[in-house]
């Protein structure tokens, strides 16, 4: 009996608990900061006193999400499950421009009940003073990590190029780093370039301190006017290793990862203006070294024939951006757009390569025709003078065909007298002004056969182009249903063959397939073209797709990681890294499915 009524007692108990901690739920948002700078992280915590297992995120607007959900459970003694019991979910944003940013309210379920915290309100500004306290795990960073932005040159002329690299010099662990801002370079022509991969023992002493060191990338500029320039600062998140309070097993202290933010400024750029003495008059802006090609394909030919000139500039330089003179033709040609061709490469070196005209004449009379010379003018950097390059005069003889009209002049170019109408192929008529009586031949066209036909006809092609389109799309359906049904499978026949240069320990093979199938499988799984394989746009559509904020950080973490294998010396686990891109795509997969 004693044991029963001890039973009903504790029931009672439990009952009473439950119904308490129900009375008496809270669920409470929090910043650890609300003023911060501009990209400085900050974290959001959201407490509740019991435990869920349907906690839905809030709204984050414009703030990006570097961490989370993180989940902390904290239990300490008492009766009753919930007493002394706290759930946390917290969450590390970063703010990209200043203002202010309100965190929408998050929810959880208990019982039937529907729990939402509170709104809070971040202010963002353009900078704050950094701390000074030597604990700080972003001053800790700092000292193993530097941040840089160098010029191949400081002081240029109007045109000539220069190459900005952004380079980080490190003697801890860093993963890869993601640029967060740059500068809209007021002033320059900026074209991107991709970085040199840089040997082992790359390495450079700062302060009497050796670092090694990477250029994460680069920007060729070109200015357009003269004066002196700020350019601006980059900003990057780069993520770095330093030592924790904690010990392993054999007292070595472990390490933990932050994410730096550091900056760096452009060197103060003077451009200077191009001189004016001894400028061409026909100088378009062209600055480098150059050399200039002109072709004519033939230099007699009958009337019912074409030639073609072809004009090749050459060389290093602004060559992008520059055009050549248009040369000047006889009127008795007919002269078509030309055909243009390019092969410029951006590099180290500068920019360089070469661009082509290509135009095409037909002759409408026979004779003798002179084509002048062709003048191109540019400044030399190396000899700091103007230069021009002329081709040859061409004459060129047409044979056959009719008399140039009157007023021609010896070279071809006829004069500014009236030309006759003349018969071109009877294609140009006189228009006849006198009245004339109009007399019906035939039969009416209405109402006839070739009436209804000439009704009815576009109808029917409208209908059928309509057809042709709903097939088309459908089909284009169809095909990427099939793209994103297959895209798991080749995920996986990339990653074996990753795996093999994994066993043949071939480090660049292994990431290049590593990348490759990450790319592929978003490409094919989201739908995206390889211009918008770019991690924002994959991280958008993935949460679009309601995918885990923890599954798409792993995800761009291994691109990232993986991209930084392939183009530095940084330190890599290859078999880690294996196992973890398959484990990220497998759980991606089974979200999407």
């Amino acid at each position: 009996m004693v044991r029963i009524i001890s039973r009903i007692l504790f029931g009672l108990i439990l009952i009473f608990g439950a119904t308490n901690a129900d009375a008496q739920v809270s669920f409470t948002a929090s910043l650890d900061k609300s003023k911060v700078a501009k990209n400085e992280e900050f974290t959001v915590r959201f407490k509740v006193n019991t435990q869920v297992s349907n906690f839905s995120p809030p709204s984050f607007g414009r703030l990006r999400v570097t961490s989370g959900p993180n989940q902390i459970v904290n239990s300490s003694g008492g009766f009753g499950k919930n007493r002394n019991f706290s759930q946390t979910f917290s969450y590390t944003l970063r703010a990209p421009k200043a203002g202010k940013y309100t965190i929408g309210s998050a929810g959880v379920s208990i019982g039937d009940k529907r729990y939402k915290s509170e709104p809070l309100v971040v202010t963002v500004v353009n900078s704050t003073k950094k701390s000074t306290n030597p604990n700080d795990p972003q001053t800790i960073a700092a000292k193993s990590v530097k941040l840089r932005v160098n010029t191949s040159k400081t002081t240029v002329y109007q045109g000539e190029p220069i190459i900005a690299s952004y380079d980080i010099y490190f003697n801890t662990n860093i993963s890869a780093p993601r640029l967060l801002e740059e500068p809209n370079y007021t002033g320059f022509y900026k074209e991107n370039m991709d970085p040199v991969r840089l040997t082992s023992d790359g390495k450079k002493t700062i302060g009497g301190t050796k670092y090694n060191y990477v250029v994460i990338s680069r920007r060729l500029l070109l200015a357009q006017k003269s004066g002196t320039f700020n350019i601006g600062e980059i900003e990057m998140e780069i993520p770095t290793s330093i030592p924790s309070n904690q010990r392993d097993f054999f007292g070595q202290k472990i390490s933990r990862t932050v994410n730096l933010l550091a900056t760096a400024k452009f060197p103060t750029i003077t451009v200077k203006p191009l001189p004016e003495y001894n400028k061409p008059a026909n100088f378009n802006g062209a600055v480098g070294q150059y050399e200039m090609d002109v072709e004519l394909s033939r230099n007699e030919l009958t009337a019912d024939e074409s030639v073609t000139l072809k004009i090749t500039l050459k060389g290093k330089g602004n060559i992008k951006l520059i055009e050549v003179p248009e040369p000047e033709f006889p009127n008795a040609f007919e002269a078509y757009d030309p055909k243009y061709s390019e092969n410029i490469k951006t590099d180290i070196n500068g920019m360089r390569g070469v661009k082509s005209y290509e135009y095409l004449l037909i002759p409408r009379y026979g004779g003798t025709y002179k084509i002048p010379a062709i003048e191109f003018s540019y400044f030399d950097t190396q000899s700091k003078q103007y230069k021009t390059l002329k081709s040859d005069k061409f004459e060129l003889k047409v044979v056959g065909g009719p008399s140039q009209p009157k007023g021609s002049t010896v070279s071809g170019f006829p004069s500014a007298g009236k030309e006759d109408v003349t018969f071109l192929n009877k294609d140009i008529l006189y228009i006849k002004t006198n009245n004339s009586e109009l007399q019906l031949k035939g039969n009416r066209f209405f109402p006839s056969i070739g009436f209804y036909i000439g009704m009815f006809l576009p109808i029917a092609g409208s209908l059928a182009i309509i057809i042709l389109f709903l097939f088309k799309n459908n089909t284009d359906e169809d095909q990427g249903k099939v793209k994103q049904g297959k895209a798991g499978k080749l995920a996986r026949k990339q990653l074996q063959e990753a795996k093999k240069m994994l066993d043949l320990n071939d480090r660049d093979g292994f990431y290049q397939a590593l990348s490759s199938a990450l790319l592929g499988y978003f490409s094919d799984k989201l739908g995206l073209g390889n211009s918008q394989l770019n991690q924002d746009i994959i991280k958008e559509e993935l949460l679009t797709k309601k995918v885990e904020s923890n599954s798409i950080k792993k995800a761009l973490d291994m691109m990232n990681r993986a991209d930084l294998a392939r183009f530095t010396s940084a330190s890599s686990n290859l078999e880690s890294d294996y196992q973890e891109t398959v484990e990220v795509i497998t759980d991606i997969e089974k979200q999407l499915t």
